[in-house]
């Protein structure tokens, strides 16, 4: 069985056409392999079973076409920013890009007027350590986030989410997450399983409870909850749900990716 037809078995319906052109990039003699993928998650009966596979190659041209996925997906046309996207320039050298020993490690398209939904092909950028997708118009994630598992800092606030997918619970070593001016009304109790995470920001969503298993999350220090219809009843007392977290309710939440990093400073 080719790569190509053991790859779109294994991720239809999950994976875009996109990826066709990713996978055919991934099978020149001049490939190397220096990266293994975890390809999104299958359904099997009830359950969600994770299939790991050594499928694609990890060159700077197959990152190119991950980045060329998000961008068709996101409307990038439109993008208020978007300097040598979809140029022959080194990837690099894409606005919001940012490229380490071979790796794109940093995404930040931060009030760039992105809309849609975000493609799954973002799974395969698994070096990836900091998402800024805030101030934007998108309605969804794909289960594939979840195959970011070195991504330390996901910031997704101001958008149009509605729901999380679970698979984001294995973002294990995530530390600061922050969903605030979203439109979430429950959260995946998979979050519990973020074990490192120590900033947590949900506020200005439609919140009515959290889930028990958020308890869990031992490390986590910040807590954002003004503005929903959770921390209505939060707010006069200034309690927590999560006993071991701060209750921020009289702090400004973090606005963006330079807020973010500006934070995570001050944490240090």
């Amino acid at each position: 069985m080719g790569l190509e037809t053991k790859y779109r078995m294994l991720l239809q319906p999950h994976i875009s056409p996109h990826s066709a052109s990713l996978v055919s990039h991934s099978q020149g003699a001049n490939s190397e392999l220096i990266q293994r993928c975890i390809v999104p998650y299958v359904r099997d009966g009830n359950e969600l079973a994770r299939v790991e596979e050594n499928l694609i190659v990890s060159t700077e041209e197959d990152q190119r076409q991950v980045l060329v996925a998000m961008y068709r997906a996101t409307g990038g046309t439109y993008w208020s920013y978007q300097d040598n996207w979809l140029s022959n320039q080194p990837i690099c050298h894409w606005d919001g890009v940012t490229w380490s020993d071979g790796h794109i490690v940093g995404l930040e398209l931060t009030n760039n007027n992105l809309q849609g939904k975000v493609p799954p092909e973002i799974g395969l950028l698994t070096n990836l350590q900091l998402l800024c997708l805030d101030h934007n118009q998108l309605s969804a994630l794909p289960p594939e986030i979840g195959q970011l598992v070195k991504l330390r800092d996901l910031v997704l606030s101001h958008n149009q989410l509605s729901d999380l997918p679970p698979e984001i619970g294995r973002l294990t070593q995530l530390r600061t997450l922050f969903l605030h001016n979203n439109h979430l009304q429950e959260l995946p109790p998979e979050m519990g399983q973020m074990i490192n995470l120590s900033a947590l920001d949900l506020s200005g969503n439609p919140l009515s409870e959290l889930p028990a298993e958020l308890a869990q999350l031992t490390n986590l220090k910040h807590l954002w909850l003004n503005g929903n219809r959770l921390s209505e009843s939060l707010t006069a007392s200034g309690r927590s749900p999560i006993g071991h977290a701060v209750a921020c309710e009289s702090v400004r939440s973090p606005d963006d990716c330079r807020d973010t990093n500006s934070y995570l400073l001050a944490r240090r």
